[in-house]
């Protein structure tokens, strides 16, 4: 099995090589944080912020697909991905 999407309690985790979290399960990780820095803090709400608004128009595309929205979703997925690989070179 190569990918697989699923609760982070369940234990089939050595049955793929890509494992995934439902948006629940993602997201309550991002809600334990609590940095320190008020920055930090500001940054955490905003990506919050963001990762359920995209989780709600990926839920609108479901209901009602069309070409435009599937082009806006792909070009925010293409920015956090590139937001990401960004802060990942300034560890």
């Amino acid at each position: 099995m190569y990918f697989i999407c699923m609760a982070d309690e369940c234990g089939f985790k050595l049955l793929t090589e890509s494992l995934s979290l439902c948006w629940v399960h993602e997201g309550r990780h991002y809600k334990k944080l609590n940095p320190l820095v008020t920055y930090h803090q500001q940054l955490l709400d905003k990506f919050r912020e963001d990762f359920w608004d995209y989780y709600r128009q990926l839920l609108a595309y479901k209901d009602d697909p069309s070409p435009a929205m599937a082009e806006i979703l792909r070009d925010e997925e293409r920015t956090a991905i590139r937001h990401r690989e960004w802060l990942s070179t300034t560890r």
